[in-house]
């Protein structure tokens, strides 16, 4: 049964049952009037009884029974009236059967109408020949005549009934008529002439009927219980020949599941392609059982050769470079050899190679042209292509059914075969809405994805091996130094968005781009931008992609960077257009074998980037990652007692993030300053080094100590890295500050534990607004100022440089 019936199915269903039953009714009556003799309801019976125990036979739709042999005999003997009356029996004990009861009153009363005229026909017909009424009044009829009249009976009671049969279900399932009849009806003749020549038999002996019906009863049920074993075993051979070749295509599907573990952009396109294929294949009137199942099995495993190609190169967005698309073409060539060694006993592997193969000759592996490429391939071709455009791939969008149309218009005659092309639109409709209900059941690889995650990727090259490769002017050359600098001592100490911002103002150093977004690994198998700068900044903020999707995703499961990608790749599905941005570089950001996640810059027109901007985003990944990394670490469990150093009892670095917004939005608010100090106590490391961890944590404790007792209650105090302290001081101007970190430098260099003559301090001031409006730029602030402080007087007064002196050893 299809979705859609064709419009004539209602009309001619109801009209044969209408017409039959109002014919039935007419024939109860007129027996009733002439009287029931007691064999019509043996025999009526024996066909209501007989008709329940039909057996089906294999592969079509049509059931036989031996319920024919007395509905003929009740036909010739008592007349087209009791004829009809037992067709009706006939047609309603077959429609029990039906599972739904909605089909099951459609059947009944179709069947019941339809077998009514028939027997009628056939009364007619069979009467008409004998010139006579019914034999059991008329016994003197001839046997030549009598079997002469059941034949032509037998006959038209076939035709007419499969006939009626053969239209409904062409017209239910839109099939042609003729065909239907064929296939499902064109051996049941059988049945009618051996039941019209049975019914014969009886009618020459009428007056040993009794005899007749108990001698030939036993043989017709032998006969009938016989023949139903020797079906149910065929249909049980059937069955698990049936077994069998759903084990062999599951087995095939497994095969190409395998590919779809690894091509992430393939997902469901296997049984889409199968079903454009097969359907292609029938409505070109294929009937070669080896060629179908050719077909059938390409379209399954036509990109098996894919396990041979590099995952990152099946599954890059954008255009493949020369080498990575040599290194594609060969999935073919591969698919061949692989299947060569399964030996199938159709011709799978000749159609699977020449699946790229184009109509002017100009596809690959070997060229072929025209009708030189196996029919089995050009219709692999053309259902291939069609599901490729209208899917949605990392490197493009999805088209529409006329939209995909038209570009195979464009290449009729060119990629593909003109007459095959055309038989295909006219019948997309159908065919596209076949591969979508197959897709419904594809199942899903939960591995797929995760697998993508653990891809160790390409080595990280260290600082050292990019620098050397490039040539960068002295000003980008300092800044990825002072980038180094800056991850290795202070960058772990800041919140996940003070980092990423500070990253980003030195990306801009570096390199021009519209946009940039720090995509994190949200640990849902996705990425999320933690942080967005540029324009669209606000739009992207927040924004997703897959695992191994779109640009970001991919560079992140492969460990590959990109450059000058199709920007919009990137952003499918966003509802805000930001169209305007057209090239797209993106790295991922890695450490221990792990990656956290990419750096994505994106730029207008004229915006391009070159292999230095590559290589100079790759060295801001690689210095990055480490911090990045503990960073994420502390912020996950960033309760109060967490915040807390253990040694000083002060606050730790990430308490910044905490109150640092909320100080600097009262300041803004109120248009207060307020300065913040840093403290770097230089020589910490060399003490500890000389003598131990015991002395460093005394040293801290007591700086820590002087601070609090130097600054006022309302200003906030942490310990900052290894050997440093920040003390922000709240509405203190900038001449304030400096005098503060005057006295706090005289103070500590007067320490003296354990004999130590002085301990060697670096104090830096900036003061908000107008060093910066971030804790993040003043102290950024204060590392530029340190670094050219040649001739300042400012740094002269706060930062004096003394020799590191080297104490003797506890004793």
């Amino acid at each position: 049964m299809t979705k859609y019936r064709h419009p004539a199915y209602f009309l001619y269903l109801y009209g044969i049952a209408f017409v039959g039953l109002l014919l039935l009714a007419q024939s109860i009556v007129d027996v009733i009037r002439e009287g029931i003799p007691i064999y019509w309801i043996i025999l009526a019976s024996l066909t209501a009884l007989t008709s329940a125990l039909a057996i089906k036979i294999p592969q079509i739709d049509y059931r036989i029974s031996i319920e024919d042999t007395f509905f003929f005999t009740n036909l010739i003997l008592f007349g087209p009236h009791a004829g009809c009356i037992t067709a009706a029996l006939q047609g309603f004990m077959g429609s029990i059967r039906a599972k739904s009861i909605s089909r099951r009153l459609e059947f009944m009363i179709f069947n019941m109408g339809a077998l009514v005229l028939s027997a009628y026909l056939s009364g007619r017909v069979l009467f008409g020949i004998l010139r006579c009424g019914p034999i059991y009044t008329n016994p003197q009829v001839g046997l030549i005549a009598i079997i002469s009249a059941m034949a032509a009976a037998g006959l038209a009671h076939y035709l007419a009934n499969s006939g009626s049969v053969a239209v409904v279900i062409a017209l239910d399932q839109r099939t042609n008529i003729f065909r239907t009849w064929a296939k499902n009806f064109r051996w049941a003749s059988i049945s009618y002439l051996s039941g019209a020549t049975f019914a014969a038999l009886v009618a020459e002996n009428i007056k040993s009927l009794p005899l007749l019906l108990g001698a030939m009863f036993p043989i017709v049920l032998i006969t009938y219980f016989a023949y139903k074993t020797y079906r149910e075993k065929v249909e049980e051979q059937h069955r698990r020949l049936q077994e069998m070749n759903q084990l062999y295509l599951r087995t095939v599907e497994s095969l190409a599941l395998a590919v779809d573990a690894k091509d992430r952009k393939t997902y469901g396109h296997v049984r889409r392609v199968h079903a454009y294929a097969l359907g292609l294949a029938r409505l070109l009137g294929i009937k070669d059982a080896s060629e179908l199942q050719a077909i059938e099995t390409g379209a399954i495993l036509h990109d098996i050769g894919k396990l041979a190609v590099d995952d990152f190169i099946l599954n890059r967005p954008g255009r493949l470079s020369g080498p990575e698309f040599e290194k594609m073409k060969t999935h073919t060539t591969a698919g061949e050899e692989i299947l060569n060694q399964v030996q199938f006993p159709f011709p799978v592997a000749k159609i699977v190679r020449s699946h790229h193969e184009r109509w002017d000759g100009k596809g690959y592996p070997d060229g072929l042209k025209g009708e030189e490429i196996p029919l089995g391939a050009r219709v692999l071709i053309l259902a291939d292509t069609f599901d490729a455009l209208r899917s949605s791939r990392p490197y493009k969008t999805a088209r529409g059914v006329q939209e995909a149309v038209q570009e195979l218009r464009g290449d009729m005659g060119a990629m593909f075969d003109p007459k095959l092309l055309q038989l295909f639109i006219d019948n997309i409709e159908q065919l596209d809405e076949e591969a979508a209900e197959a897709s419904k059941s594809v199942p899903e690889l939960s591995f797929r994805v995760q697998n993508l995650k653990f891809e160790t990727g390409a080595p990280a090259a260290d600082f050292a091996s990019f620098t050397s490769a490039i040539a960068l002017p002295a000003d980008k050359e300092a800044e990825l130094v002072s980038l180094a600098e800056f991850c290795g001592s202070l960058a772990g100490y800041f919140s996940i968005g003070d980092l990423l911002m500070n990253l980003e103002c030195r990306i801009r150093r570096l390199m021009a781009y519209s946009t940039c977004i720090f995509f994190i690994d949200n640990g849902d198998g996705s990425l999320i931008a933690a942080h967005t700068g540029g324009m669209y900044a606000d739009k992207l903020r927040n924004h997703r992609v897959e695992w191994g999707g779109s640009i970001s995703g991919w560079a992140a499961a492969y460990a590959q960077p990109l450059i000058n990608s199709r920007a919009t790749l990137e952003f499918q599905g966003l509802h805000d257009d930001v169209s305007s941005l057209i090239h797209a570089m993106v790295v991922p950001v890695r450490t221990g074998g792990k990656c956290l996640g990419t750096i994505s810059l994106y730029g207008e027109a004229p915006v391009g980037f070159n292999d230095d901007h590559m290589k100079t985003l790759q060295i801001v990944a690689n210095q990055a990652a480490p911090a990045l990394a503990e960073t994420c670490r502390r912020q996950s469990s960033a309760s109060g007692e967490h915040l807390a150093d253990p040694v000083t009892g002060l606050h730790r670095a990430g308490y910044l993030s905490l109150v640092g917004e909320e100080l600097i939005a009262a300041c803004a608010a109120t248009s207060s300053p307020f300065s913040l100090i840093h403290i770097d106590l230089e020589n910490l490391r060399e003490i500890i080094d000389l003598h131990n961890a015991f002395v460093g944590d005394s040293i801290l404790r007591r700086v820590g100590e002087i601070l609090r007792a130097e600054i006022r209650e309302k200003d906030i105090l942490v310990r900052f890295g290894q050997r440093g302290f920040i003390a922000l001081l709240v509405q203190a101007r900038r001449d304030q500050a400096l005098r503060r970190a005057e006295s706090l430098r005289d103070r500590i260099s007067a320490i003296r534990l354990f004999s130590f003559p002085e301990i060697v301090s670096k104090i830096g001031v900036a003061s908000y607004p107008e060093d910066g409006t971030t804790i993040f730029a003043l102290l950024d602030r204060i590392r530029q100022s340190q670094e050219s402080r040649q001739g300042s007087h400012e740094e002269a007064v706060i930062q004096k440089e003394r020799k590191v002196l080297e104490f003797p050893a506890l004793g």
